[in-house]
């Protein structure tokens, strides 16, 4: 989709505004995109991986066609203010674009609250169906075909549909409401974690953000540790642990 709406970009508006901790499907993209004359610029992040809105602001102009900011961020788990980001892309006339897919089962998502143009959610973060996703669209907002051919999907995506995938992602979307309840006991697990690790190491440092991130998630750093020592040490007693995310290993 994304590349889909740098080949829609008005005339006098080739830059997109990004932020430095997009998932690599937005951030692949848009370095793709570059080669094709698309101006992109990416908003720095504080230390725990929120949005600096000051410096978005100053980088969205009358040039700028479109704002990429992910609502949850897949490895550190930061929630950031998208509602904001929204406000300010649109008093400049320019369409958001989030990524929801993390956040979708881990906090409430409602997309028109955010005030967001598009937004992309993934069926297999809440159990369903790999291969199956979903894309929001405000009415009103430019429409991108995905693939030309057929009449399928409102003639956005030609080729017949996988209606046992789509199915599954119906039925697994019934289920985020239960999701959202067991995340208050994944955010009581974690702040116990974070507790007991702390205990452990008094010099731990806490990248997750406390109070505006994903209750499932928490990032720690051991200064002075090295990561292969520390992998090794948490394998002998069965500790599953990572020193990076799936995405990149």
């Amino acid at each position: 989709m994304l590349k889909g709406l740098a080949e829609i970009m008005v005339p006098g508006k080739t830059r997109i505004v990004s932020t430095k901790i997009e998932h690599p499907s937005i951030g692949s993209t848009l370095e793709y995109r570059k080669k094709w004359g698309v101006e992109v610029e990416y908003a720095r992040v504080d230390r725990h991986g929120r949005v600096d809105l000051g410096q978005l602001a100053e980088l969205i102009d009358e040039r700028t066609f479109l704002v990429c900011c992910g609502l949850a961020n897949n490895e550190i788990g930061p929630v950031q203010d998208v509602a904001a980001v929204a406000e300010l892309a649109h008093a400049r006339g320019s369409y958001v674009l989030s990524d929801c897919v993390q956040a979708l089962g881990k906090i409430p998502v409602e997309v028109r609250a955010l005030g967001v143009d598009y937004a992309s959610f993934s069926g297999h973060k809440i159990h369903g169906p790999k291969g199956v996703g979903a894309l929001f669209t405000r009415e009103g907002a430019p429409g991108v075909i995905f693939i030309h051919g057929g009449h399928q999907e409102s003639g956005m995506r030609a080729g017949t549909e996988s209606v046992p995938n789509i199915a599954g992602f119906a039925k697994a979307c019934v289920g985020t409401g239960k999701m959202l309840g067991e995340a208050q006991k994944a955010r009581a697990l974690r702040d116990c974690l974070v507790a007991g690790l702390r205990q452990l190491r008094p010099d731990m440092v806490l990248n997750t953000p406390p109070g505006f991130s994903l209750g499932n998630t928490a990032s720690v750093t051991f200064p002075d540790t090295d990561n292969s020592v520390l992998m090794a040490v948490l394998d002998y007693p069965d500790i599953a642990a990572s020193a990076g995310s799936a995405c990149h290993t």
